[in-house]
């Protein structure tokens, strides 16, 4: 009995270790407060990966929109890939995914923003 209940909350802590969105390695995870720092880097690529329905509650300035969706990857071919890269959504999830697709085709320096728009709207005055 023991030996089931063990691999039972074993089971339970690997689905949900696994459920949770983590930085993907080799992202740079970034703060409120790094945002700007990171955004005066010259020809960063600034990616909003929500929905075009969520991008109507607002946008960061010079943002382009590019939803995380089954065409994602395709929509990546006009982006610079040698050319740093920040990408966020509305919490952080789709980020970190985007991260890794992002990293998968070969983008060499990007940056997650922690907290995605929700965290920037309610944190930050635009």
């Amino acid at each position: 009995m023991k030996l089931y209940t063990f691999l039972v909350v074993g089971a339970l802590l690997a689905i949900a270790i696994s459920c949770k969105t983590a930085t993907p390695k080799g992202v740079t995870a970034v703060s409120l407060e790094e945002l700007d720092d990171v955004l005066l880097i010259e020809d960063i690529q600034l990616i909003d990966v929500r929905t075009p329905i969520e991008t109507e509650d607002g946008i960061i300035t010079n943002a382009k929109n590019i939803s995380y969706d089954s065409e994602f990857s395709t929509k990546l071919l006009g982006l610079d890939k040698i050319k740093p890269i920040i990408v966020y959504c509305k919490s952080g999830g789709r980020s970190a995914k985007a991260s890794k697709i992002l990293l998968e085709q070969g983008f060499v320096e990007i940056y997650d923003l922690k907290g995605g728009y929700d965290n920037y709207k309610k944190n930050k005055v635009q």
